[in-house]
This record gives C-alpha cells, structure tokens and sequence, in this order.
C-alpha cells in the first residue's frame, strides 16, 4: 500500500508543472522595436532598364515621391521617367535593306504614373557578419500612361521593390514592375522593367 501511495506521489509530482501550465498560461513578451528609420515622405532617384522587344531597348532616367499616411501604406503621388533608345542591329537591318521606317517600331519617350504601395516588411539584416542592414519591401498598384513615338497608351502596372538604407535619411532601391500598356500594337501590350537608384526618406509616422 505504502508503494502505490509513493508512485501516486511522484506521478503527480511529475505532471504538475503541466497541469499548472494549463491553468495558468503566462503570456509569453516579445518585443518589437521601432523601425531604426522610419519615414512620412520618400524621393527616389533611378534609373530604369526597359526591354521592349528584339527591335530595340531603352534605358531611363526619373524619379518618384512617396508619401506614407501609415507605417504600411503609402501613396505614390508620382513616378516619371524620359527614356532614351538602344536600338538592335535587327532594326537597323530592317531600315536600310528592307525599307523600313521609324513609324514601324514602338520607341517609347516617357512614362508618367500613380499609384498605391503596400509597406508590409520593416527587416533587418546582417550583412556578411559585419554590418546590419536595415530595409523595406513594398508592393504596389498603379496606373498612369506611356508616351510613345506611335502613340500613347494608358497603363497598369504591379510591381514589387526594396529598399535598403545605409544611413538614417539615405538608401538604395531595388525595383521591378510588369506594365501593361492598352496599346493596339500587341508587341508592346505586357513589359517588365527593372530600376536601381537611390532613395531619400524624411519625417515620421511610427
């Protein structure tokens, strides 16, 4: 008898701190910092890689304002950008031996738009064990139009971008859009571009 009790006893033993668990279930504190940087207001400085097709392609130069009326939401108030052409050795082929003109071919001049970005990621990182680095991730919605030598089509655009600072005010961003352009001429209807530059953000709304 004595030994059953002496069982009952350390059985019971072994599962309070269980039991107690379950009854009273302390919450666990995680801390989350603000973000190092935090920003009511950014300015960027590009350049932008636009390919078009094998005809030709174009590099541009432009910039944007963001304004954050929350840590995660922003409205792009403005994007723009002038291009200039590259154009292939095809297209220069077609010109001189086939009798082909400048008209025939999607040569785009500039780009204006607005829009919505959705700021869901404040990261930090640490670079090659040496440095940490702080940076945004914003995905976004806009429209706008293209200025084309043949036309000027209305545009939507969904995109994704990355911002990594380098000091309190000043950083690098890392962009890529899909661009749909309502363009009769399906060799220019659906685009993808790629922009790197530099970032500057002021304020507060953390």
């Amino acid at each position: 008898m004595k030994t059953k009790i002496f069982i009952c006893s350390i059985l019971f033993l072994l599962a309070a701190p269980a039991m107690a668990k379950d009854v009273y279930d302390i919450p666990e504190v995680k801390p989350i910092l603000n973000p190092l940087y935090p920003a009511s207001h950014e300015l960027s400085l590009t350049g932008s890689y636009f390919p078009v097709g094998a005809f030709n392609k174009h590099l541009g130069l432009g910039g944007s304002y963001l304004y954050y009326y929350t840590p995660n939401h922003a409205w792009e108030v403005v994007s723009a950008y002038a291009f200039t052409e590259l154009p292939s050795s095809l297209k220069n082929v077609l010109i001189e031996s086939y009798g082909a003109s400048e008209a025939d071919f999607a040569v785009l001049q500039a780009m204006a738009k607005t829009g919505y970005s959705w700021v869901p990621f404040y990261s930090k990182s640490i670079f090659f064990n040496s440095s940490l680095i702080h940076s945004r991730t914003f995905f976004g919605f806009s429209a706008g139009a293209a200025s084309f030598k043949i036309e000027t089509p209305p545009l939507v655009s969904i995109g994704f971008a990355q911002d990594y600072y380098f000091s309190p005010g000043t950083g690098f961003k890392f962009a890529v859009d899909f661009l749909h352009f309502f363009s009769k001429n399906k060799y220019i209807q659906d685009q993808l571009t790629i922009s790197l530059g530099f970032t500057f953000i002021w304020g507060s709304r953390d």
